[in-house]
């Protein structure tokens, strides 16, 4: 234990002790253990910093820096949280949106904070397993009980629903069938806005991030055992107004005005290329 303390940077002292308490929680998830393993291997560190709102993965630097004074239960799931953006970020799946088309920065957008969520559950549902019930309790308890339940009822159909990919798969299904979208959608507007003339000028086309946005599907739902959940929706998300359509009309209304000033400017720079 003190092994694996010293490997993820884990020193003695009470917030740090604290810190390894989770750590060692997570231990009792096979996906959390993994997780845990591609970070090291990848030389990411985990600290207790005041320097960070809640929980932040710097990918620059290589840290997850967690808030002291979580709870267990919430500190255990924003880890989890931030070591699938490690795995996102390893495997190339965590690109920001807004080097896409705005169409498709909103589905990049949605389809990362989903697939958070997805194994924030499945974690949960391994320690619940394992007998560690307070994380999962917590998910049904909280606003994520929708999630939790999805899950839950694929995997006591048929067990073999938690490696197969269906359990989660469910889960992701139920984050967008739920009124997250709006709020995610809402602020990925705004940060489309605040950077309006960059953000305007060097969006990329269409078609090429159409088909850049399918292929970082397909490979979203990589896990590091068993199947990779979404590889075989990735069409049907790119095509299915569920996964798609802008619901909020304020949200859609300023999509649209930037939408219409980036293919203006684009057929403007065209005409003085001629």
């Amino acid at each position: 234990e003190k092994l694996f303390a010293e490997q993820f940077g884990l020193v003695d002292g009470p917030v740090q002790t604290n810190l390894a308490d989770t750590v060692q929680l997570l231990k009792n998830s096979r996906m959390a253990t993994a997780l845990l393993e591609f970070a090291f291997d990848h030389g990411v560190r985990i600290e207790v910093t005041q320097q960070t709102e809640v929980a932040f993965y710097d990918r620059h630097k290589s840290v997850i820096s967690l808030r002291p004074l979580l709870t267990e239960t919430d500190q255990a799931l924003l880890l989890v949280r931030e070591l699938r953006r490690v795995w996102q970020h390893r495997n190339g799946t965590l690109l920001h949106p807004l080097l896409f088309h705005p169409d498709q920065a909103i589905v990049i957008n949605r389809v990362q904070a989903a697939d958070l969520m997805t194994i924030m559950v499945r974690v949960a549902w391994e320690l619940k397993l394992s007998g560690q019930r307070a994380v999962w309790c917590a998910l049904e308890a909280g606003d994520n009980h929708d999630l939790a339940r999805a899950f839950a009822r694929e995997a006591l159909a048929d067990f073999r629903a938690i490696n197969n990919g269906r359990a989660m798969a469910a889960v992701f299904e139920s984050w967008f069938m739920s009124e997250r979208c709006r709020s995610y959608d809402r602020k990925l507007i705004q940060e489309m806005l605040s950077d309006y003339q960059g953000y305007v000028s060097k969006a990329g086309e269409s078609e090429p991030s159409r088909v850049l946005t399918q292929q970082i599907l397909s490979t979203l739902g990589a896990v590091p055992f068993g199947k990779n959940y979404l590889s075989a929706h990735a069409a049907t998300i790119m095509a299915d107004p569920m996964f798609t359509d802008i619901r909020d009309r304020s949200n859609a209304n300023f999509l649209w005005f930037i939408k219409f000033e980036q293919s203006f400017r684009q057929t403007e720079k065209t005409l003085m290329d001629v």
